[in-house]
């Protein structure tokens, strides 16, 4: 990367021009508005919404027809807005103005909204299957029939309306000011690097930049400043993943019952839309290959003259002597032709991202670490936020990126709930795209430095899949049975980290890195747990799918985007028996797919 290459940016004033914007201001009020007439009609339909048994009335079921169907409209206008103010805030986490606009939504508007659909969600949710069948059959809101059958699954679990009120008002000040004293502690704090290149301190983001350099002198002081910086805050760390933990907990605790005792899990899993017995099929085929990953991570640290990775090591690039760094044009391009050689209407699509402003690769001092696809629901326009540095992992990251983007715009005509996928889903675009990048790359290689490079991306994303997202897996699991017996202290969390590390690692890794459980965002989130397993079920069921590109022949194009367009409706289950014909449940499937990762870390090893 040249020091004076100007970054693509943002342009999200399309959407909204500013916080006072009358679009912004028009919107806030549309959404009150519809808060008011939701509230309204829910006390119009009270002896209904208490006697979801009975039969109802016509009157009745138009009205409730009407209020759901206002509150998806509400719903959209709300994640567009929320959209905004969380981009502007990871653009600048000292925009004083985005991160009250984002506290003032999810504190504030989400909570009323959630409070005024809590009579109509438990209606539909403990409703006879006659009401439930008849109220779907509006045409305006079918496609929410799937999504409320899946919250049906949980009537048994529901609490009464007030208590279900109670516990979304205390959410907004209690549960999700957690994760945003994360998000904050997290942007704001400095990380003082003992490198010449960095006199004085830096951010998280930079810092986390230079883990993924070839300078090892730079990427050991930058791991060894973000673990220092982290020790700092280890006590806040440790009090916002005890309390979201300890709140989960008591939520579960709360909605038990005597047959039937919530998990920790249960929630990740059936949010995820997989069962358990999938997850555990995983799990264990991820189990049974350890040795093979372990071997590859031996073999990257041969290529530094180790014996084991150092942690500073588990997101480098090759060391190669060609390793100067790319710029942004050089990277881009290297993904649109890839994008263009599977498909010429993905390839169109990288470059109306590039060309819209939709992509934003800048270097800020006060920007958000970490990369991520998110989107505005109104003119369903995707966007993509990482930092760009120059490495090699920069170019895969941004295919990732752009395919979970490209996941979004061919779903773009569908309803906004039809839309709605899993985690579990998630990944299976972006990992696609990767696969896609990297093939291309060895296609088109010019030298063997430029082979071992590619080589090194599907070796360092085959350990990160299948030991480091298992070990983070490991250490919740672990974690959450702790937090059962009371608050786990800094020590102890590092101590499970540290255990988990160890487990799936074995001898491949020097160390452990003690701190992950407080410098990973993902165990911090408040909106949801476990955020880790639907990375490694995204991998492998992706990786499916791109075996099959050849067997599916000019039928792929079409079939991929079928599968990609039933994602926000069907169980994982459903979606893979229904495109595959295959049973995940089974163990089988997923080693078929790591049997894939084998060919490709057999012939790493052979370079």
């Amino acid at each position: 990367m040249t020091t004076n290459e100007i970054l693509p940016r943002w342009d999200n004033t399309t959407e909204y021009p500013s916080f006072t914007s009358k679009e912004w201001t028009a919107d806030i009020d549309a959404v009150k508005a519809a808060i008011t007439k939701i509230t309204a009609n829910m006390k119009n339909f009270a002896p209904q919404l208490t006697n979801p048994q009975e039969p109802l009335p016509p009157h009745a079921l138009e009205g409730m027809q009407e209020t759901l169907f206002i509150s998806s409209e509400a719903m959209l206008l709300l994640y567009n807005l929320s959209s905004y103010a969380s981009f502007e805030f990871s653009l600048d986490s000292k925009n004083v103005e985005a991160e009250k606009m984002y506290s003032y939504l999810y504190k504030d508007m989400f909570s009323q909204f959630e409070i005024a659909m809590t009579p109509l969600n438990l209606f539909l949710s403990k409703t006879s299957d006659e009401n439930f069948a008849q109220f779907f059959k509006a045409e305006k809101i079918k496609d929410y029939s799937f999504h409320y059958s899946r919250s049906r699954m949980k009537k048994d679990h529901l609490l009464s309306e007030k208590e279900e009120e109670i516990m979304s008002t205390l959410r907004k000040d209690g549960h999700t000011s957690w994760g945003n004293l994360y998000s904050s502690i997290s942007s704001s704090a400095r990380v003082k690097i003992n490198h010449p290149s960095y006199p004085e301190p830096t951010s998280i983001a930079v810092a986390f930049g230079n883990t993924q350099g070839s300078d090892e002198a730079l990427r050991k002081a930058s791991w060894e400043g973000i673990q220092n910086t982290w020790k700092e805050h280890q006590q806040t760390a440790a009090a916002i993943v005890n309390a979201l933990a300890g709140w989960r907990h008591d939520v579960n605790n709360l909605r038990s019952t005597p047959t039937k005792k919530l998990d920790f899990l249960d929630e990740p899993l059936h949010s995820n839309r997989i069962k358990a017995e999938t997850l555990q099929a995983m799990i264990d085929a991820c189990s049974d290959y350890r040795p093979k990953i372990q071997a590859a991570a031996k073999t990257m640290a041969k290529y530094y003259g180790k014996k084991q990775l150092d942690p500073w090591d588990l997101v480098a690039p090759a060391p190669i002597k060609s390793e100067t760094g790319l710029t942004f044009k050089e990277s881009f391009k290297q993904v649109k032709d890839a994008f263009t050689h599977m498909d010429p209407t993905f390839g169109e699509f990288a470059q109306m991202m590039l060309d819209k402003n939709w992509i934003d690769m800048s270097i800020r001092p006060n920007k958000r670490n970490g990369a991520y696809c998110g989107g505005f629901s109104k003119s369903r326009s995707p966007r993509v936020f990482m930092t760009f540095s120059g490495s090699s992992q920069n170019t895969s990251t941004l295919a990732h990126e752009l395919g979970h983007a490209y996941h979004n715009w061919v779903m773009r005509d569908m309803t906004k709930i039809s839309t709605m996928y899993t985690m579990s889903l998630a990944e299976t675009a972006s990992i696609f795209a990767e696969q896609t990048l990297f093939d291309y790359q060895i296609s088109t290689a010019k030298s063997k430095d430029e082979v071992l490079d590619v080589y090194w991306s599907i070796a360092e994303g085959a350990v990160s899949l299948l030991l480091n997202i298992p070990t983070r897996f490991e250490y919740e699991k672990n974690f959450y049975e702790k937090r059962k017996a009371g608050y786990v202290n800094p020590d102890e969390l590092t101590g499970l980290m540290n255990d988990a590390y160890t487990k799936w690692y074995g001898d491949s890794l020097s160390q452990p890195d003690p701190m992950f459980w407080a410098t990973k965002l993902h165990f911090s989130m408040s909106g949801l747990s476990f955020y880790n397993f639907p990375y490694t079920f995204g991998y492998l069921f992706s990786l499916s799918l791109y075996a099959r590109k050849d067997e599916w022949g000019k039928d792929f194009s079409a079939k991929y985007t079928a599968i990609l367009r039933d994602t926000g409706m069907m169980t994982a289950e459903d979606l893979v028996q229904k495109h595959l014909g295959e049973d995940i449940t089974d163990k089988k499937f997923w080693m078929k797919a790591l049997d894939t990762v084998a060919v490709k870390l057999e012939e790493f090893n052979k370079l």
